[in-house]
């Protein structure tokens, strides 16, 4: 599959009807609708995981683009904590450029590594729970058949409700 060049004028604005969907790479994704930009599962870096072995695999393609390529994010989604959907080091790009005026609506036992994080306005939903942002856009959690893990010893610790997809609704 072909790798496009970032195109920063057809992402610099969401549109105010319709909707826009980029690819940035692996889980990531830029929605864009509504006048809203809302990045889904932000993953920027070479090598998702604690730390990195000799002999492990970077990514295959890089990102479509680096955090400071992207446009104004109204919105982060995480859908659960695997490294490979919520990567540290993505997470502090991404306060460091969009600091309090960035949302993140995370899944339920996220919060508290969020706000460790630097995360600052961090909406915690647990199954069914919805809320709906100042643009009217509503988030929705509903449950999905998957795991939890971020260390040797803590499967499905987080919490159960941890299992989560978001639905713009």
């Amino acid at each position: 599959m072909p790798v496009m060049p970032w195109d920063v004028d057809a992402t610099a604005r969401p549109p105010a009807e319709g909707v826009t969907v980029t690819w940035i790479g692996h889980s990531t994704l830029l929605v864009q609708m509504d006048n809203v930009s809302i990045l889904t599962d932000p993953v920027f870096s070479e090598c998702c995981g604690p730390v990195r072995l000799p002999g492990v695999p970077l990514r295959y393609r890089r990102a479509a683009c680096t955090v400071d390529q992207l446009p104004h994010i109204d919105a982060v989604i995480i859908s659960h904590n695997h490294f490979d959907h919520l990567d540290y080091t993505s997470v502090v790009q991404l306060n460091r450029r969009f600091g309090s005026r960035l949302r993140w609506y995370v899944p339920s036992g996220l919060r508290t590594w969020m706000q460790s994080s630097g995360c600052q306005s961090v909406t915690e939903l647990s199954w069914w729970q919805e809320e709906t942002n100042s643009e009217g856009i509503r988030f929705a959690c509903v449950p999905a058949q998957h795991w939890s893990k971020r260390g040797v010893w803590d499967d499905n610790k987080v919490s159960i409700l941890l299992l989560v997809h978001f639905v713009f609704l």
